[in-house]
């Protein structure tokens, strides 16, 4: 199921006048659609793949502070004065996530594969909740290092590994 048939059948059951639209913009396009969306007055806001989440942090006006501590996000509004405002609650819903199904990510060894923008959001979500420590593994080593570097710069006191061995983990995400 995609988020367009959830969010759309969620908004009808609640009479809202909303409507999510799959849009499909190659990466070189993006400011371009962007800045035409902007233009349209009754246009509020959008979410944002995995592809796109870095680049359009960089094209937003302002971020809200999980945004400007991830360094991407999942979700853009326009406010009043057609200022794009980004934000991301992807790591804050994988650890709700996580919860409701009893498992706490407080005082556990997390190992994490992948260092785009949902492992940067999932980061920086689980050390913001007591985590004891994160390993981080990708199968480009340089983005590895780049979000280990992301994670320290936030939460200084984390012991961050870079690893690809996964047998002392409490926790595996992919």
């Amino acid at each position: 199921v995609e988020a367009p048939e959830i969010f759309n059948r969620i908004w009808n059951q609640r009479n809202k006048n909303f409507v999510m639209v799959p849009i499909h913009i190659k990466p070189e396009k993006l400011s371009v659609v962007i800045n035409s969306l902007r233009s349209i007055p009754n246009f509020h806001g959008f979410c944002v793949t995995i592809r796109h989440t870095v680049e359009i942090a960089k094209i937003c006006d302002s971020l809200n502070p999980n945004a400007k501590m991830i360094g991407a996000v999942n979700v853009d509004y326009f406010n009043n004065k057609r200022e794009l405002i980004g934000d991301n609650f992807d790591g804050d819903g994988f650890v709700a996530g996580l919860k409701a199904k009893c498992y706490e990510g407080e005082n556990k060894s997390i190992f994490i594969y992948g260092a785009g923008g949902a492992a940067r959001s999932i980061s920086i979500a689980l050390a913001k909740n007591n985590v004891s420590s994160l390993t981080l593994s990708n199968r480009t080593f340089r983005n590895a290092k780049e979000l280990s570097y992301l994670i320290k710069k936030w939460y200084p006191d984390l012991l961050v590994k870079l690893s690809d061995n996964l047998s002392n983990c409490d926790i595996l995400i992919n």
